[in-house]
C-alpha cells in the first residue's frame, strides 16, 4: 500500500534496526500510553520506520535517524507483521501515531546519552 507522507497524514522517522533500535521501541511501548505506535521494519533494508505526527520533520535535530516529510512511501499489507518483505512491528492505527518527542527521549536513552547512533545507509528513494 502506497501513503503520502505530510500535511494530514504522517512523517517517517527512519533510524537503523538493531539493539539500540529495539530498546528504544521497548521503552516507547511503556512510556507512550497505548504502547508505541505504528512502526515498521523493512528486512531488505537495514531500517526501522516509525510514523509520527505531521509537522516533526521542522523540529527533528538529532543524530538518531532522519524525518522524512514529503513523497510517498511504501507500507506493507496491515495484515503483515512478520516477513518477508517489510512487515508491522507495531501495528498501523490512523487515530495514533508515535509520539516525537518521546521517541527522541528513547531513542538517547537506549544510545547512551550519546549524540547519535552510527550514520545510516543511504536511503534509497
Amino acid at each position: 500500500m502506497e501513503l503520502r507522507l505530510g500535511e494530514r497524514t504522517f512523517e517517517v522517522v527512519i533510524t537503523a534496526r538493531g539493539r539500540r533500535s529495539d530498546e528504544a521501541l521497548a521503552l516507547m511501548d511503556t512510556w507512550q500510553p497505548g504502547g508505541c505506535g505504528p512502526v515498521v521494519d523493512d528486512p531488505g533494508r537495514p531500517f526501522r520506520y516509525w510514523l509520527v505526527p505531521p509537522g516533526t520533520a521542522a523540529q527533528w535535530e538529532n543524530g538518531f535517524g532522519r524525518c522524512v516529510a514529503r513523497g510517498r512511501v511504501l507500507m506493507p499489507p496491515l495484515d503483515r507483521s512478520s516477513p518477508p518483505g517489510p512487515f508491522w512491528v507495531r501495528p498501523w492505527n490512523r487515530h495514533r501515531l508515535v509520539g516525537a518527542g518521546l521517541l527522541r527521549s528513547a531513542l538517547v536513552t537506549a544510545g547512551g546519552g550519546r549524540a547519535g547512533w552510527p550514520p545510516l545507509p543511504p536511503l534509497y528513494t
